[in-house]
């Protein structure tokens, strides 16, 4: 059996629940990236979008996923899943607020929703460290998820006080402690998809004895990146572009030794995935900001996590619904469960509205937006299948 199936599962409809939570607000994403400046990366609507797509979609993502991954990497249960209902409730709300607030310059909304938000994913970042004690021996996954889990409790108390700088006018240099808040939140992220691509990536492909060489690079160069950038160092960037370029690397050599050669949804998304990455570090060198941040959002980071829910939803509605009926009634198979020709429409739809979006600016995000619908298609296709015992009784 898969790794991913241990005794210390969560229920799926916390998992689930983050992950429609989060493509709900990559889709509105689309449409908030219209009042996005990227000549003015410091103006607030631009603010807006990249806190509903990086906080409301990838770091809904990555929170439901870590119910799930961090039981399977540390081999023991999420600390506590005690008000993580509530909690995601308030988490929607309090997003909603505050990035209403940066869209609409409303100081007072963004004062609220900004502590309200350090509060809910505070709470979920103390217990996600505290998921920690009493591990006896961490794998290199298991070290890339806590040093994840200290870059979070940091970025978010480097978010609060950016907050407060803006509604109180404090005195502290704003544009520093952005710097220092971006590395860290950033961070939170590299490094969970540095430990969770370790593991997950060799087990949907049927890896084996791959050398970890290049995600050992990675992980130094990020936080080499951050010694540079307390030193005030110009080649910040350039150590985190490498640390990514190295996982990339690192990637792709998984996946020349994958036993599965076809080349399907899952590894055309990451392949997509990867391009756009080294795509966008490239027009970030050259000054190209817009091109390199379409690249990267929707071109890099919409693909791979799109590829993952495509693997993990079905997966964990299986293990939870279906596995139970294995010998009593014929079961579906984990590919049965997805709309092959709605992932490669999402692809193709993705892949035009990148590009329409590089040549034209500011239109491509409507096939985007398509694209997205037909990932919620299958989204919604998976849950159907958390009732096969009650259509198998009919």
């Amino acid at each position: 059996m898969p790794k991913l199936l241990n005794t210390f599962a969560p229920p799926f409809s916390l998992v689930g629940a983050y992950f429609f939570v989060a493509i709900i607000l990559a889709m509105i994403s689309v449409f908030v990236y219209f009042g996005a400046d990227f000549g003015a990366l410091m103006s607030l609507k631009t603010a807006s979008f990249f806190h509903l797509f990086l906080v409301g979609f990838v770091m809904s993502i990555i929170i439901g996923s870590l119910y799930q991954l961090s039981s399977v990497i540390l081999d023991k249960p999420f600390y506590s899943l005690k008000g993580s209902y509530a909690n995601l409730v308030f988490y929607i709300i309090d997003l909603i607020v505050f990035v209403a607030g940066l869209y609409s310059q409303n100081m007072v909304l963004i004062g609220f929703g900004g502590v309200m938000l350090f509060l809910n994913l505070t709470y979920f970042g103390l217990v996600y460290m505290l998921t920690f004690l009493n591990v006896k021996e961490l794998s290199f996954a298991g070290i890339c998820l806590f040093v994840s889990s200290v870059m979070l409790i940091i970025g978010l108390c480097l978010g609060l006080l950016l907050v407060l700088i803006l509604v109180l006018n404090l005195d502290f240099d704003f544009v520093r402690i952005l710097d220092l808040h971006l590395y860290f939140v950033f961070g939170f992220i590299f490094f969970v998809v540095l430990g969770a691509s370790s593991v997950l990536l060799s087990m949907f492909s049927l890896a084996h004895n791959v050398s970890f060489g290049f995600y050992y690079s990675s992980f130094g160069l990020y936080l080499l990146a951050g010694l540079l950038l307390l030193f005030r160092s110009q080649d910040t960037i350039m150590a985190i572009i490498f640390a990514a370029l190295m996982l990339v690397a690192q990637c792709v050599m998984i996946l020349r030794n994958r036993v599965r050669k076809a080349y399907d949804y899952w590894s055309i998304n990451l392949i997509i995935s990867f391009i756009s990455l080294v795509c966008s570090a490239i027009m970030y060198k050259f000054g190209s900001i817009n091109s390199a941040i379409i690249l990267l959002f929707y071109g890099a980071l919409y693909p791979f996590i799109t590829a993952h829910i495509y693997k993990i939803m079905p997966f964990l509605i299986w293990y939870h619904y279906v596995a139970k009926f294995v010998g009593k009634t014929k079961v579906p198979m984990l590919e049965d469960m997805v709309i092959k020709k709605f992932t490669y429409i999402a692809i193709l739809f993705d892949l035009c509205g990148i590009a329409i979006e590089l040549i034209v600016s500011k239109f491509g995000t409507f096939f985007i937006a398509v694209s997205i619908f037909f990932v919620i298609l299958n989204m919604l296709n998976f849950i159907r299948y958390t009732k096969f015992g009650v259509q198998n009784d009919r």
